[in-house]
């Protein structure tokens, strides 16, 4: 019925798949990374800086 061949370009459902999920995966990494940064600037402004004191924000470059 259907002629789909993916060993013309070397490709198996395997490796695609593993390629998805790997693109996935990083960027559901990068939303959450983007979520916690967020979360972390709201704690330091919003912190009561009599009891907390703000040892030092670490940023990853």
């Amino acid at each position: 019925m259907y002629n789909v061949s993916l060993n013309e370009n070397g490709l198996t459902f395997k490796e695609i798949e593993k390629k998805i999920y790997k693109i996935v995966c990083d960027e559901a990494c990068n939303v959450l990374k983007s979520v916690l940064e967020t979360l972390d600037e709201k704690i330091l402004k919003e912190r009561d800086i009599k009891v907390y004191r703000n040892r030092y924000l670490k940023r990853l470059v």
